[in-house]
């Protein structure tokens, strides 16, 4: 599991609750640029397929918690829904996300900035 200093403050019933944040600008088929993440933990944000992404972690955690998505469109920002396809946090460090316009698959644009909140379990230990 993650080994890093950790900002204490979050109340959970959970234990050893981690959360990542991230944020990162469209840019058509590639990987999003520059990319933010608050501590490092996100290395990447690939396109892999039209509207489909992967979120790639620094580290391995015990479990996906749930995910919050938001996309920046300052052209037209109604209608954008982000879904987690799959996850393997716990094995690949990774997320699979697909991305909706208007019930479409839809590329982020560089127009367009993606932000996520990610919490994590950190701990296979439930009591």
């Amino acid at each position: 599991m993650a080994a890093r200093n950790f900002v204490n403050g979050t109340k959970a019933l959970q234990r050893e609750v981690v959360k990542i944040w991230a944020k990162g600008v469209g840019a058509a088929t590639d990987p999003l640029s520059d990319l933010e993440s608050a501590g490092g933990g996100v290395e990447e944000i690939d396109q892999t397929d039209t509207g489909l992404y992967t979120v790639t972690l620094a580290d391995k955690y015990a479990g996906l918690l749930a995910l919050q998505a938001s996309v920046i469109d300052a052209t037209s920002p109604d209608d954008w829904v982000v879904t987690v396809v799959a996850e393997d946090v716990a094995g690949a460090k990774t997320i699979d996300l697909a991305i909706f316009k208007g019930g479409t698959l839809t590329d982020l644009t560089t127009d367009d900035t993606l932000l996520l909140e990610i919490p994590l379990k950190n701990t296979q230990q439930t009591v």
